[in-house]
């Protein structure tokens, strides 16, 4: 028995076989937002490739099972370039971090012309160039310290790579490009903080003798000035140190201290003491206690601290040390 299948059936298995096949065999590309996708046609057996003139920028586009897609990034981006050992005008080597933002402006031109690795082939190697020779037009302190070198590194380098582009034909905008704080060399960096140190040191001894002067000068002042005074009020030089011993005795006791024989020696009247057995020299001294006698232990430590004063006041005759201090109640 022999049968035979309609055309019409046929026709049919014949379309879904074709639409199946045109589905497993297609790309479907859908860019991201700030991003465009270029087509490159690649023909398997006939006709012509190259790139698509219109670009996917939106949406979602099927392509033949050939045909690439390259992802072109349209929003500013920004590409970081480390510069070790970069030498300067006087041979230091320095290391620098560059950083350009470019921009694409024709995602077409770009792939057609230039290739997805448009900026590697063209643009970092150039660029690396243009800062090692500004670099090389300045010194170490100038690039690595002055922020103007730096300002006129970065407008040098920017002024070439605009040229550079233009010439190039490149489909790119330069939004930005800085060059970083130069980094000397960790020796260079430890004699400069020595030298800091130094510096430092030579100001701080500078100021020490500074004040020194100043005070040697107020102090030759001061001379003067007593001695002038002196002088009007007719005073001799004995009669001028009683004076300034009473001011002294007036600031270490203040106005009046009212001593009413009853109680422990004050601290005041101590270094009164001591003063006055610093310049009239040790002689004897009596310790009255009229009232709330105490014990006798207590008295006679009282007495022992007049006698410590007296010891300190030989000593400080011999050392030239003041008793206030040689004498510790």
């Amino acid at each position: 028995m022999r049968f035979t299948t309609p055309s019409s059936t046929l026709i049919g298995i014949l379309v879904a076989t074709l639409a199946v096949t045109a589905i497993i065999g297609c790309h479907s590309y859908a860019p991201n937002a700030g991003h465009e996708i270029v087509l490159v046609k690649k023909p398997i057996f006939f006709g012509h490739g190259g790139v698509d003139p219109d670009p996917v920028k939106t949406g979602r586009t099927y392509a033949a099972i050939s045909t690439d897609g390259i992802d072109v990034n349209m929003q500013p981006q920004k590409f970081d370039v480390e510069l070790p050992d970069t030498m300067t005008k006087d041979g230091v080597p320095i290391t620098f971090h560059a950083i350009m933002v470019l921009k694409v402006t024709d995602s077409v031109t770009l792939i057609k012309s230039f290739g997805p690795d448009w900026y590697s082939n063209n643009l970092e190697e150039p660029f690396r160039t243009m800062v090692r020779q500004a670099v090389r037009k300045r010194g170490m302190n100038e690039t690595a310290i002055s922020t103007t070198a730096l300002d006129e590194i970065d407008n040098e380098i920017h002024d070439q790579l605009l040229i550079f582009i233009k010439a190039k034909s490149l489909p790119v905008e330069l939004v930005t490009m800085t060059v970083g704080r130069a980094n000397p060399p960790d020796s260079v960096k430890n004699q400069r903080i020595e030298t800091a140190t130094q510096e430092q040191r030579i100001q701080t001894e500078q100021q020490m003798k500074l004040a020194e002067d100043q005070r040697a000068l107020a102090e030759t002042s001061r001379a003067k000035a007593d001695n002038a005074y002196r002088e009007a009020m007719g005073l001799s030089p004995q009669q001028f140190i009683q004076l300034e011993t009473v001011k002294m005795q007036r600031e270490v006791c203040g106005e009046h201290i009212l001593d009413t024989h009853d109680h422990p020696v004050l601290d005041p009247v101590w270094k009164l003491y001591g003063r006055a057995i610093e310049r009239a020299g040790p002689t004897a001294t009596l310790l009255e206690w009229d009232d709330n006698i105490p014990s006798f232990d207590e008295v006679h430590a009282e007495a022992l601290k007049a006698n410590r004063f007296l010891l300190a006041a030989e000593t400080a005759m011999r050392s030239g040390v003041e008793v206030g201090e040689e004498a510790h109640v």
